[in-house]
């Protein structure tokens, strides 16, 4: 325990908010499997909105924490990045967002990739178990940008959405895991705070 100490020292607040973004990327997911018609005819207006929520989320987890956790700015810059792709998508015309969707979108879940898989390696460093699980959901999330970046113009619709889909449950699952890291911690921190 000490060793997270090093790392996070106090409370994590808005712990929850990784759980939430978690919960509606698998939720969407699934609903671009069960409604791939309707999925792609409503993925731009859906990934605008996705973007800027997404953004805004990771920008008001990142300030409320920034005196917490060591690699706070991460955060910020996701949601940062996040807003930025939502702007632009908002910005363009609607016929050019939709030849720039696969590439926005396969970028955003490449860098979400990375992100995550850094993050899976700090998980490690301060001793959570089952860092590995996450790392792995990581590195498929990448491989499914890959994918879905390469293969999008080759294969269609269905394949898109089916794409998207599986990174958005990939990437749900792991920020629904990074939240109850982050709880199991904060409570960790309460304990060792009381004991002092």
């Amino acid at each position: 325990m000490s060793n997270i100490l090093q790392h996070i020292t106090g409370n994590i607040k808005h712990w929850w908010i990784s759980i939430i973004i978690g919960t509606l990327s698998i939720l969407i997911g699934f609903w671009c499997i069960f409604t791939p018609l309707a999925a792609f005819e409503g993925l731009v207006d859906f990934f605008e909105i996705l973007f800027i929520v997404c953004g805004l989320s990771e920008v008001i987890f990142a300030f409320a924490n920034r005196n917490i956790a060591v690699g706070w700015g991460w955060n910020l810059t996701a949601g940062l990045i996040d807003i930025l792709l939502g702007i632009i998508l908002l910005s363009l015309p609607q016929a050019t967002v939709g030849q720039m969707l696969i590439y926005l979108v396969g970028f955003w879940i490449m860098f979400r990739s990375f992100w995550t898989i850094g993050l899976s390696v700090d998980l490690q460093s301060i001793g959570i178990k089952g860092w590995w699980a996450w790392f792995s959901l990581s590195v498929l999330s990448l491989i499914l940008s890959v994918v879905f970046i390469f293969g999008s113009p080759l294969f269609g619709g269905t394949f898109i959405v089916v794409f998207v889909a599986l990174a958005l449950i990939c990437y749900g699952i792991f920020r629904i895991g990074v939240g109850i890291c982050l709880h199991r911690v904060s409570k960790g921190i309460d304990k060792l705070m009381d004991e002092e």
